[in-house]
């Protein structure tokens, strides 16, 4: 006699309890995950600009820009509107879920098989014809297909996020920096030892170490859908099986799409848009080999304030969490998730700014080597770290209002960011004429974004802004960072380690008295 299967807390969900548990343990989980496979992530970010440089990181910041832009285009919104439907048909219409599932993820499918077509086919004319070098030919078609890879594994984990399996998204999500980390190193040295140390050939080596990266996610997330036993994956990518929801998931999506692509401009702008103009006007440097080694520092800057974005994993568990308490009339549970979703996010960006204000150009000097010198990345490191949250912050907002099915207003939000970020950008390198002014240009707009965000959400949706999930951890944080960084003598790593440690015990140490203190309050008790 076989003992029964015990459920987890992500199987279960059918009080309002156990719903809560399943949100807050899904965040937790998510983020977990990916600082777990993050490990990686900062392998890469230390092995790859260490070997491509200050020149060529000049020029692999904004590719790397343009594979997430390009893959939320190919993408047209069609994950995000997965998620957002099959969490609302999940309860008591399986088979409406599953013709979300089976369309949504064929539609990216030829999305991605069109927009690889053009590349090859129009590249290849334009090559044939000399209007575009072999290496930029090579460029665009490596790029695209990266792109393409990257929304086929993130459409397809999203039908495991519909079911609010976060056990099961994490799988892919810890394989795939893995991936990346591997497949760079490989692609990258392989490079190297046929077109030398300087060649641009490397850039398209990294490129498709971006692709690799999302076909080792793409892969187990494919299993994880089978093992649900729900929906199988020849029957997904079955072009013979459309259940005509075509036209419904673009009208969705399509808005989600605008706030996506928005996003990810917003994201990865940065880079490209401070190289064009950089280089362009010469704003940075006497020559244009000085400007793309400052230009590099910037992409690199932004690559560890990038590290924010390990505030995905809270967007994964929320917007599933939303649409579904959303559909049955529940706005109590819709407002448990944002102030428990804002609470994790606040931890998070408090955590890595109090980390980055006392050690983040020594942190990349340290990853880097001394062609990145802590003196020049410190406060370059501060200001990225800072943005990167305000768009971390923004990606999860993003992701309540498509789970509150409002990608309207998502959508509205994102577009005046991206004008912001334009002018921001545009108007502090040439008034200024200095990477550190451009990357306040990048920083001022996602963090206006996100607060505006939230003033929307209590306006038009009387969503209540919880206050000390944000006071509680910006105190703490103070509190933590400021002996450090006055009285922590500068010995080395060591020493450093020691810092951060010191840091991170009493920000912690501060949250649980505060937690502790909270749950003891009359109305806590009350509640």
């Amino acid at each position: 006699m076989t003992k029964p299967k015990k459920e987890s807390v992500f199987s279960k969900g059918g009080t309002d309890e156990e719903k809560k548990d399943r949100f807050k343990a899904g965040g937790l989980l998510a983020m977990g995950t990916l600082l777990a496979g993050g490990l990686f992530t900062v392998a890469w970010m230390a092995f790859t600009p260490t070997i491509l440089g200050p020149e060529l990181m000049g020029l692999f910041g904004p590719m790397m820009g343009w594979f997430w832009v390009l893959g939320n285009v190919i993408a047209l919104g069609v994950p995000q509107t997965i998620t957002a439907f099959v969490s609302l048909h999940a309860d008591l219409d399986m088979e409406e879920s599953r013709r979300f599932i089976g369309d949504g993820n064929r539609l990216v499918l030829l999305n991605g098989i069109a927009a690889l077509g053009v590349t090859a086919v129009g590249g290849g004319a334009a090559f044939a014809l000399g209007a575009m070098s072999l290496y930029t030919y090579a460029m665009a078609v490596t790029l695209v297909a990266s792109a393409c890879a990257g929304m086929l594994f993130w459409a397809m984990n999203s039908v495991l996020n519909g079911f609010q399996r976060i056990d099961l998204v994490s799988v892919g999500n810890f394989l795939f920096p893995i991936g990346q980390f591997i497949g760079s190193v490989a692609l990258i040295l392989a490079a190297r030892a046929v077109w030398g140390p300087d060649s641009r050939w490397l850039v398209v080596a990294a490129v498709a170490g971006l692709g690799v990266g999302q076909l080792f996610g793409l892969v187990p997330a494919m299993l994880m859908v089978r093992r649900t036993g729900h929906a199988s994956v020849g029957e997904i990518y079955d072009l013979r099986r459309r259940q005509g929801l075509f036209v419904k998931i673009l009208k969705f999506g399509g808005l989600a799409a605008v706030s996506m692509v928005a996003l990810a401009v917003v994201q990865n702008l940065a880079a490209p848009l401070v190289r064009i103009v950089g280089l362009y006007w010469m704003l940075f440097g006497d020559t244009r080999e000085a400007c793309l080694a400052q230009i590099g520092y910037f992409s690199t800057a932004l690559i560890f304030g990038m590290a924010t974005m390990l505030l995905v994993g809270v967007a994964i568990a929320l917007m599933p969490a939303v649409s579904d308490a959303e559909g049955k009339g529940r706005h109590d549970l819709v407002q448990e998730y944002y102030t428990g979703a804002l609470q994790q996010c606040f931890t998070v960006l408090a955590v890595f700014i109090m980390i980055f204000a006392v050690y983040g150009g020594r942190i990349i000097q340290l990853m880097n080597g001394p062609q990145f010198p802590a003196a020049v990345m410190h406060p370059l490191a501060l200001l990225s770290v800072i943005g990167g949250g305000g768009v971390a912050l923004l990606f999860v907002l993003v992701h309540l209002f498509i789970g509150l099915k409002k990608p309207a207003a998502a959508a509205a939000v994102m577009g005046l960011v991206f004008m912001g970020l334009i002018a921001g950008i545009g108007y502090s390198s040439f008034a200024f004429r200095t990477v550190h002014a451009a990357m306040w240009g990048f920083m001022v707009p996602p963090v206006l974004g996100a607060a505006g965000s939230l003033l929307l959400l209590r306006v038009r949706y009387n969503l209540l802004f919880p206050w000390w999930t944000l006071l509680e951890p910006a105190c703490c944080a103070c509190l933590a960072a400021v002996p450090v960084a006055l009285f922590m003598p500068d010995g080395g790593v060591a020493l450093w380690f020691a810092g951060v440690g010191a840091m991170v015990a009493v920000f912690g140490a501060g949250l649980a008295l505060l937690e502790r203190r909270r749950k003891k309050s009359p109305a806590a008790q009350a509640a």
